[in-house]
């Protein structure tokens, strides 16, 4: 009699854990929809939150691009009026252009130098003002 006792839990718990593994899967096929469902709307958030930040990366790129070009060009004018005291330059280009002043100076080359570096930051500044001008939500000119 225990023999038939022990032979029927045997077989019961040998049956409990596939009926608890396809209990388990009915419900993992019922709420994987929802899983699916879930996953996907947190992975169109982080999508969204990517392109905002690379947005936001490029608006203040072209905002520091239109400062750098406005400074220039406002330092530029600025140097224009000619006082005689040698330029503020980088150091690598302060030695060159120390040696090259006195000659510069005795041919009148500096004012032609001022007068180009002014055309060439309104060149710069005129073609970026274009360029971002044309963008218009990622779309060319036609």
């Amino acid at each position: 009699m225990f023999h038939a006792i022990a032979s029927g839990f045997n077989h019961l718990f040998g049956w409990l854990p596939t009926f608890g593994k396809w209990l388990l899967d009915g419900i993992y096929a019922l709420l994987k929809p929802l899983f699916d469902l879930v996953g996907a709307i947190f992975y169109f958030l982080y999508k969204l939150g990517v392109v905002l930040v690379k947005i936001v990366e490029v608006v203040l790129a072209l905002g520091r691009m239109l400062v750098g070009l406005t400074t220039g060009l406002f330092k530029t004018i600025t140097g224009l009026s000619f006082t005689g005291r040698p330029a503020t330059l980088p150091d690598s280009y302060n030695q060159v252009f120390t040696h090259l002043q006195p000659v510069l100076n005795s041919l009148q080359m500096d004012k032609v130098a001022y007068i180009l570096t002014f055309s060439i930051w309104v060149f710069t500044a005129f073609t970026a003002i274009k360029i971002i001008g044309d963008m218009r939500g990622g779309v060319g000119s036609d």
